[in-house]
């Protein structure tokens, strides 16, 4: 049985949703879903990848991209 490894990582702008998706799937992760929620003008972006246990850890570049990304909006 493969098991999988899951990450959920938060977007705060649409903007940088396309952005921080290549930068995870080059890391061998996929996107596996993707919701918005909030209201108005308060509208967060969710991303769950996903990938196989054997695949190499995030990047430390890809890792502060999204950490960078939260810390400014």
């Amino acid at each position: 049985m493969k098991l999988k490894n899951w990450k959920c990582v938060e977007v705060k702008h649409h903007r940088d949703v396309d952005r921080i998706t290549e930068e995870w799937e080059k890391n061998g992760w996929s996107l596996h879903y993707y919701q918005v929620t909030g209201r108005d003008v308060w509208v967060n972006h969710y991303l769950l990848f996903a990938r196989e246990n054997n695949k190499k850890p995030l990047s430390a570049k890809a890792a502060a991209a999204a950490a960078a990304v939260a810390a400014a909006t």
